[in-house]
């Protein structure tokens, strides 16, 4: 396995890995609790996390067509920063909207509207 290619592949665009990072630390709830919290707490932050990313709208469709590096290194920069957000966010994205997306009938278009209304979360 070429090891060099694999690293690469995360490392390559810095750029995108730095507008990640600088969403991340500008808002408050994006900083790690300094004391234990709850189980409750703690799906409610993740929760909120989860709608600020999608309301960042942090890789567009265009984006991910144009480079498909940039969906692996969005993923790879929030598993880094919390497990649990990167999981609830990649289900939310990736599973339940392309699912849907993919469907590729007429009646499923209220859904996907929902969805980028974020009604739906």
């Amino acid at each position: 396995m070429n090891f060099y290619l694999l690293s690469s592949i995360f490392v390559f665009c810095p750029v995108q890995q730095k507008k990640i990072w600088s969403i991340l630390n500008s808002k408050p709830f994006f900083r790690q609790p300094q004391f234990p919290i709850s189980v409750d707490e703690y799906k409610h932050l993740t929760y909120l996390r989860v709608k600020e990313l999608i309301k960042a709208n942090l890789l567009s469709d265009d984006e991910m067509f144009d480079n498909p590096r940039h969906k692996m290194i969005l993923e790879q920069t929030l598993a880094m920063y919390d497990s649990s957000c990167h999981a609830k966010y990649t289900l939310s994205n990736t599973v339940f909207r392309e699912t849907i997306r993919t469907l590729g009938t007429q009646r499923h278009e209220p859904i996907l509207a929902l969805d980028h209304n974020q009604q739906v979360i």
